[in-house]
């Protein structure tokens, strides 16, 4: 009776190790198989990888720009020419040619950057507009923000800012520049703009060397403006050119400073 159980127990241990063993051996080809299925998409992945990266059919060919003006842009898009055709359209960094090209081109106020596939780089772009051009070395352009956008030249189509010096430091295209009698001055221009009544084209300057008294001329007519409250100046600016009854040609002078504007006749 003994002899039997004793066998019974070696017959039943021996049925456990075939199970372990059938068991690792399955685990075992699991693995096996799952590392060649993971080896076989790595090389499949590495493949891939490196016909998008080194296929000349992903190399930028062109270059598109779309620009939100009526300027030229021949001369800036040469240069993006220079910077990213040739290259893979896979390695270029949309967020880092943002930035550069920011750097590179600050006359532009917004750019949008995509691929297009196969070979497009497309760029979005709103430049910055002249709004004023200073009248020192030469002619400094600014946009509305103060931004430069040229120096040493001037435009006839936009508002002349005069009174202002550049003594120990001319700016640079691209620089900011923080003068205050410059701001008021531009937040004139962005008024007397937005009311549309009066037109920007029939300014002949703005004198900003009284900084207590900023004046314009207008068609030959001096306004004194002085230095605050400009929203309820351009409207009774507006009220006196717009008056059917008053010939602006026989104005000598316009003095706004007052509550109630002051004319002075020739």
């Amino acid at each position: 009776m003994s002899k039997k159980k004793t066998n019974s127990r070696s017959s039943k241990g021996s049925g456990y190790s075939e199970v372990y063993i059938s068991s690792q051996a399955y685990f075992l080809r699991i693995v096996l198989f799952l590392v060649i299925l993971f080896a076989i998409a790595g090389g499949i992945f590495l493949g891939v990888r490196h016909f998008f990266y080194n296929s000349k059919l992903f190399e930028i060919k062109e270059i598109c720009v779309n620009v939100k003006s009526e300027h030229s842009f021949d001369e800036n898009l040469n240069k993006l020419n220079e910077f990213y055709l040739g290259r893979n359209i896979f390695t270029v960094d949309l967020k880092q040619i943002q930035v550069i090209t920011k750097d590179d081109f600050p006359q532009f106020k917004e750019i949008e950057i995509r691929r297009n596939f196969p070979n497009m780089l497309e760029f979005d772009i709103v430049p910055r507009e002249p709004v004023a051009v200073i009248d020192s070395v030469g002619g400094v352009v600014v946009d509305s923000e103060g931004i430069v956008l040229a120096v040493g030249q001037s435009m006839e189509e936009i508002v002349m800012i005069k009174g202002i010096n550049f003594f120990l430091k001319t700016p640079g295209k691209g620089d900011r520049i923080k003068n205050g009698a410059l701001s008021r001055a531009l937040l004139l221009i962005r008024g007397l703009s937005k009311k549309g009544d009066v037109d920007t084209k029939n300014i002949d300057f703005i004198n900003v060397h009284d900084r207590n008294n900023i004046q314009l001329s207008i068609s030959g007519v001096v306004v004194k403006v002085g230095k605050d409250n400009f929203v309820r100046k351009i409207d009774s600016l507006k009220e006196i050119l717009n008056d059917p009854e008053l010939n602006i040609k026989d104005l000598k002078y316009i003095d706004l400073r007052f509550e109630a504007a002051v004319l002075s006749f020739r």
